[in-house]
């Protein structure tokens, strides 16, 4: 069974007694990685379709000035 270090809440939150809320604790143990690259952190799929749109964007203005 688990236990809780229940301290005074305005909100009752339900593994504590009345009037009490658990204590939230984050451990990690797996430390941050830093990106590789200086672009890594950008996700492949957006930069396709911006590069697609100002594709786009470019060759409808070609178009139209040449009409």
């Amino acid at each position: 069974m688990a236990t809780y270090s229940c301290v005074p809440s305005p909100v009752t939150v339900s593994p504590c007694p009345t009037g009490t809320a658990p204590t939230v604790e984050v451990v990690s143990v797996d430390p941050a990685t830093p990106y590789a690259g200086k672009f890594d952190f950008l996700p492949l799929q957006d930069v396709l379709v911006a590069g697609v749109l100002a594709l786009a964007f470019l060759l409808g203005l070609g178009v139209g000035r040449r009409a």
